[in-house]
């Protein structure tokens, strides 16, 4: 790192920015180890990261099948969130989390669709059903 860069950075992590990102992280991570989304599968630092990590809609997406549409947008309709990869229902928690802070038990809903009526947990109307929310929650 250049003298510059290093600056920035060492007043980025001082920052108040960084240091409630940090406390959002931790909140996050105690959160999902009371959840019921835990992955055997998946070592827990790789867990931890999953979830404390920004969730990002083209890293989710990528690699998802999607619909047959000349311009191949959109999450294919049979994708449900017991076919995910055990990473891809990690960062699904955590969009869910964050999609209604005030709901924080939102992603147990989903498990519990998921554990009950797994063939109507899917991720396509989850994920409309998430951005039609967020452009509500906007417009007011």
């Amino acid at each position: 790192l250049t003298f510059d860069r290093k600056k920035q950075l060492e007043e980025h992590l001082a920052g108040k920015k960084h240091r409630a990102a940090e406390a959002a992280a931790a909140g996050h991570w105690a959160a999902f180890q009371r959840s019921s989304w835990s992955e055997a599968s998946l070592a827990l630092d790789e867990q931890r990261a999953l979830v404390t990590c920004a969730f990002s809609l083209p890293a989710f997406l990528d690699g998802l099948p999607s619909r047959s549409r000349a311009d191949g947008s959109g999450v294919a309709p049979h994708v449900t969130i017991s076919s995910l990869a055990p990473h891809k229902r990690l960062m699904l928690w955590r969009y869910l989390r964050e999609l209604m802070p005030s709901r924080p038990l939102l992603p147990e809903v989903f498990a519990q669709l998921e554990r009950q009526h797994g063939r109507f947990a899917r991720v396509k109307e989850i994920l409309e059903s998430g951005q039609v929310f967020a452009e509500a929650e906007q417009a007011e």
